[in-house]
């Protein structure tokens, strides 16, 4: 993944899912940031389940498939199961390649820039062990998804505000939006103080809402739902 929002959102997200049983899964994580790496216990969880993950933090939406490619062949050689990527759609390559607009969503650009990066994965993959996600338009989409969570890590979030829009759908940049509402940024202190308030029922809400379909295909995927 991209950077240390997604790291801390998927930490959070692994941890929150097997809430009921935590010798259920094993999670650790590579990352250059000492803040992460100071702040969130890894490894965790039991060495001997069944349910392994290494979450590892590249640094940049542009570096997400390289690094997959690059990391693919030791990663299934140290026995797991397959390598997701997940990176915002917002960033130079929408905008600056693909000539997008700021003002609003254009879809067939959006959907040509998704098809061609799962092109390229695919062509590096014959397996079908490796695959890419993305979180439309940017990940704190997911956040503004699930207004109860926000109304936890702030008091004065304005639930009304947001309760019925779906972001992934309204806002070609969720960060801004987000940013408008409360004090956020992508500094690691208020990140983490978000998700450490995610609970299962905030991410079964979420996955019930019908909102930010391109988070349930990333969970699905993640935990191989489908």
């Amino acid at each position: 993944m991209e950077g240390m929002t997604e790291l801390v959102f998927v930490y959070h997200t692994i941890l929150t899912h097997y809430s009921s049983d935590w010798t259920a899964f094993y999670l650790d994580f590579v990352s250059a940031s000492p803040s992460e790496r100071i702040h969130l216990q890894h490894p965790y969880g039991d060495e001997n389940a069944n349910n392994q993950f290494l979450i590892y933090n590249c640094g940049s939406d542009e570096g997400v498939i390289p690094t997959m490619i690059e990391r693919f062949p030791s990663h299934i050689a140290q026995g797991f199961d397959c390598v997701i990527g997940l990176r915002d759609v917002h960033g130079t390559r929408y905008f600056d390649i693909y000539k997008a607009g700021h003002e609003k969503i254009e879809w067939p650009k959006v959907n040509a820039l998704m098809q061609d990066l799962e092109t390229t994965v695919a062509s590096a993959d014959s397996s079908g062990k490796m695959s890419i996600r993305f979180s439309i338009m940017e990940i704190e989409a997911w956040l503004l998804a699930m207004p109860e969570l926000l109304m936890d890590a702030f008091t004065s979030f304005p639930y009304d505000k947001i309760a019925s829009i779906d972001p992934e759908i309204a806002f070609v940049h969720p960060f801004k939006e987000l940013k408008d509402l409360v004090p956020y940024d992508k500094h690691f202190g208020i990140v983490e103080h978000i998700f450490s308030h995610l609970t299962p029922n905030y991410l079964d809400a979420l996955l019930k809402s019908g909102k930010c379909a391109s988070f349930t295909r990333f969970y699905d995927c993640l935990f191989n739902v489908n």
